[in-house]
């Protein structure tokens, strides 16, 4: 004899214990987002969202902005290169100019020449080193090879000096 009446109240048992739990776990579900609409838990969230969309947007922003200051930058770094280069090409014709009314001795003459090579390999040199720092975005090597440029414009500003005063 077997006994089915038995196993089928374990069966409907079960059954009912499963769909009591399920009712429970939904029902605990339901509870805890009623009590985060209650307790304005979307709203907060949509906040919090909107937020970190200002924070993003501002970010933005300020990548722009030092975008258009290294733009500009960058732009003032290219016109003192060509004032410097032309400088260089002005100063050399002085010394042809020079040299061709004999106001300067051919050691003079050398020895300028030497110099506007030197200052304009060193341009060069700080040009190319530029570019570098500025496409890796080193700005404390940028900060140091402007400071060279400097040193490169008083040099070649005394050079000038000095040819003007052979030259008389």
């Amino acid at each position: 004899m077997m006994p089915k009446p038995l196993s089928m109240t374990v069966v409907a048992r079960t059954t009912l214990l499963a769909a009591a739990l399920l009712v429970t776990a939904g029902c605990a579900t339901y509870e805890q987002q009623k009590a985060d609409a209650i307790s304005g838990g979307p709203e907060r969230r949509l906040l919090e969202a909107k937020q970190r969309q200002q924070a993003a947007q501002d970010a933005q922003l300020g990548l722009q902005s030092d975008q258009e200051v290294l733009a500009e930058e960058q732009g003032l770094q290219e016109q003192q290169l060509a004032q410097l280069e032309e400088q260089l090409k002005k100063q050399d014709q002085q010394v042809t100019n020079a040299r061709a009314r004999n106001e300067l001795t051919r050691a003079e003459e050398q020895a300028l020449r030497q110099k506007i090579a030197d200052i304009d390999r060193d341009l060069r040199d700080t040009e190319l080193r530029m570019l570098a720092a500025q496409a890796t975005g080193d700005t404390g090597s940028e900060r140091q090879l402007q400071q060279q440029l400097r040193q490169l414009q008083s040099q070649a500003d005394a050079l000038g000096r000095e040819i003007e005063l052979l030259a008389q």
